[in-house]
């Protein structure tokens, strides 16, 4: 699990946890925003492979098809994000531990906003934002004056709508720096 905790005016750093209650150690109330990782930390599927196992798998697995290999790198990933996002639309997904619900709901009530951050497919912006919401997970209060954005500087298009950073296999780092660097 990875959280990434950033500080505009002193330093920032990636913090690996064993446990999202180790996050209590990390926090305090002069952060101005905090980014979870939505994938493996918040959320995970209810039954069946994390969505991270999965995506790794299929793309390996399609890459050994000898009719896949024809395919252009731009076209393999398309068809690769296409199948992505139906896992995604089509997953049950579960809190990754029962402790998350409690460690966000906390930090909001320090006033400490919160983005979530996911290198889903660019078209499961949806449906994030909904399996987020159905665990009673709203990202969308924030000091930024920024609803939704479009990211301008990724190899592919990338967006932040609601709270959330739909990454759509970008670098996650430089998606955060683009986006503090806008707001």
């Amino acid at each position: 699990r990875r959280m990434i905790i950033n500080h505009f005016e002193r330093s920032s750093g990636v913090m690996e946890i064993k446990k999202i209650a180790d996050v209590h150690s990390y926090i305090d109330h002069t952060l101005d925003v905090v980014f979870f990782d939505i994938d493996n930390t918040i959320l995970e599927t209810e039954t069946g492979p994390n969505l991270v196992s999965w995506a790794i798998a299929l793309e390996k697995y399609i890459r050994s098809h000898h009719q896949m290999k024809n395919l252009s790198d731009h076209d393999f990933f398309t068809y690769i994000q296409h199948k992505i996002a139906d896992f995604i639309e089509h997953m049950k997904p579960a809190l990754v531990e029962e402790e998350v619900l409690g460690v966000i709901h906390s930090l909001e009530q320090k006033n400490i906003p919160i983005i979530g951050l996911t290198n889903r497919p660019l078209k499961s912006v949806e449906i994030t934002i909904q399996q987020l919401h159905r665990f009673g997970l709203d990202f969308s209060s924030h000091p930024f004056g920024l609803q939704e954005y479009h990211f301008e500087t990724q190899v592919r298009p990338a967006r932040f709508k609601d709270g959330v950073i739909v990454g759509n296999s970008n670098n996650k780092g430089f998606l955060v720096r683009e986006f503090l660097e806008k707001i």
